[in-house]
């Protein structure tokens, strides 16, 4: 070897091992054959390494959402669920249990409050996100670990510890509170008041139709109202009907 050119690495050091194994009557020729299956093999070996560090990684940074909703299901009895929803099978008008919000980086935990005459469709309006331990960074615990961390925060230990699932009139005294005083949740209390049989209120808040309304409940608005003015068996129908096409939305099928 020429002076200043250094140590073969990698191929060269391949080919000035097949060279000096060629019988010098046959040519380099012979050679090629040995040369061939050693590069590959060698590309075999990094490949394999390659995927080995990436599956390890992927392990580490990924959150198994099938795994974790199963593992929901292990532990709380008659559990149901819709995607990102997770809620006690005993409901009748509201639905209670805990939505699973998963970003790029991490998972957000929220405390989850649906009624079912709702005629916006599933939303989080009546939720909130855990007043501790809101978001679990990925790659910070096991799929195990996230349920059982999900399980022992108090408000969903309240969610599905209840022996009775939530009231209507539990669910009106929710809507009253500071943190729901919107238009749309003034639509849903006085919907929540029909359903309780307390028409003169529910009368009450639709004659007094908020002025920053927003347009998508400004017919819904006037269909209740003018359905209760026609009966509280018509009003009723009506939200029976939006039950009927949230339930369907949750994919939850009901015969009632």
């Amino acid at each position: 070897m020429a002076a200043g050119l250094g140590r073969p690495i990698g191929s060269q050091l391949i080919l000035a091992t097949a060279a000096s194994n060629v019988d010098a009557t046959r040519g380099v020729r012979c050679a090629l054959p040995w040369i061939r299956a050693t590069l590959i093999h060698t590309q075999l070996k990094r490949l394999v390494a390659t995927c080995s560090r990436q599956s390890t990684r992927t392990v580490v940074d990924s959150m198994n959402k099938r795994l974790i909703s199963r593992l929901m299901h292990q532990r709380v009895s008659q559990l149901r669920s819709s995607g990102v929803y997770f809620f006690r099978g005993d409901f009748e008008h509201v639905l209670r249990g805990v939505v699973l919000d998963y970003t790029p980086r991490g998972l957000y935990i929220e405390d989850f409050r649906f009624p079912l005459f709702d005629f916006a469709g599933p939303n989080l309006l009546y939720s909130n996100r855990l007043t501790e331990g809101a978001y679990i960074e990925k790659g910070a615990m096991s799929e195990s670990a996230i349920v059982d961390f999900i399980m022992t925060r108090p408000e969903i230990l309240s969610d599905f510890g209840e022996v009775e699932p939530v009231g209507l009139q539990q669910f009106v005294e929710h809507l009253r509170s500071a943190a729901l005083l919107n238009p749309h949740a003034q639509l849903i209390q006085a919907a929540t008041l029909i359903l309780l049989d307390e028409y003169s209120q529910a009368t009450k808040l639709l004659d007094e139709a908020p002025l920053n309304l927003h347009p998508s409940d400004v017919p819904r608005w006037k269909q209740l109202r003018d359905c209760l003015k026609q009966g509280p068996g018509t009003a009723r129908a009506l939200l029976h009907k939006v039950r009927q096409e949230n339930l369907a939305a949750f994919g939850v099928l009901s015969s009632s």
